[in-house]
């Protein structure tokens, strides 16, 4: 495996995160509801399409095939788990936020992804 190789398996899974990661642990969803549900796969997939955008900005070949691969893997997960990385979702999804703004690429769904990660973090904080 070569640099290229490696730095494209490391975007694909940094888009793979931003996807599974932010929507599940919003709704407080299972990988069941987002292999069913038509909203929040599109949710999912919108927020991944920024990654993509992303990454092919910075010079890394990622497409909607790539979408498609993991459809793959999420389809193979157990429905009733849930993700274990909801701690870094906020992370995440400000690190895409900082991307677009360097690259002035639009990612209004990840800003917006954020933005609900945060105000669920203050309501439960005031509970």
């Amino acid at each position: 495996m070569d640099a290229q190789e490696i730095k494209q398996d490391i975007w694909f899974k940094f888009m793979a995160n931003i996807g599974i990661n932010q929507i599940p642990a919003l709704l407080d969803a299972d990988y069941g509801f987002i292999q069913k549900n038509s909203y929040a796969k599109k949710l999912m997939e919108n927020a991944m399409l920024e990654v993509i955008d992303i990454a092919n900005a910075k010079g890394v070949h990622l497409t909607e095939s790539d979408i498609n691969k993991w459809h793959t893997i999420l389809n193979s997960l157990a429905p009733k788990e849930k993700t274990l990385m909801r701690l870094d979702m906020e992370m995440l999804s400000y690190k895409i936020i900082e991307l677009g703004s360097k690259y002035n690429i639009d990612v209004t769904v990840n800003k917006v992804l954020y933005n609900l990660i945060k105000a669920k973090e203050d309501l439960f904080s005031a509970n």
